[in-house]
């Protein structure tokens, strides 16, 4: 088995709007150009794709509401797959609905939308040093 540094790092977006996650996918190509990137718009999407992915994510963006539920439907089959992941949520919701709907699940981040350039580019670039540490840790 390669180490794992020299494993691309893996990154799970689960966000049903298209401008999002194509900003989300050009700043990581830029902090991160090996990155592995796999979408999913939808809760079910979500679930097919831990299904059909052997290796753990280590980076997951989720966006709290999807077409066909809420986040924390399919919490619970994320971290089973990726215990690792650095999670970070996205929503549109202020901080005191997000208390609310994320106590059971204890995420790494929050990014508010609509997404801020700035705060995006330096999120991800905290991202790609804390992946990096953890699997020079692990090696």
């Amino acid at each position: 088995m390669p180490p794992a540094s020299s494993i691309p790092i893996q990154v799970l977006i689960v966000d049903d709007e298209v401008t999002d996650r194509m900003l989300m996918e050009a700043l990581i190509k830029r902090a991160l150009p090996e990155a592995v990137i796999v979408f999913a718009e939808s809760c079910a999407q979500c679930a097919s794709v831990l299904a059909d992915t052997l290796s753990p994510f280590d980076i997951v963006f989720l966006d709290m509401i999807l077409p066909d539920g809420r986040a924390e439907q399919i919490w619970e089959s994320i971290v089973e797959h990726s215990p690792n992941a650095s999670i970070t949520l996205t929503s549109g919701l202020d901080q005191e609905q997000l208390s609310s709907l994320s106590a059971d699940m204890p995420y790494d981040d929050y990014l508010a939308k609509p997404l801020d350039l700035t705060t995006m580019k330096l999120h991800v670039a905290n991202l790609a040093h804390s992946v990096a540490e953890r699997r020079s840790r692990d090696t």
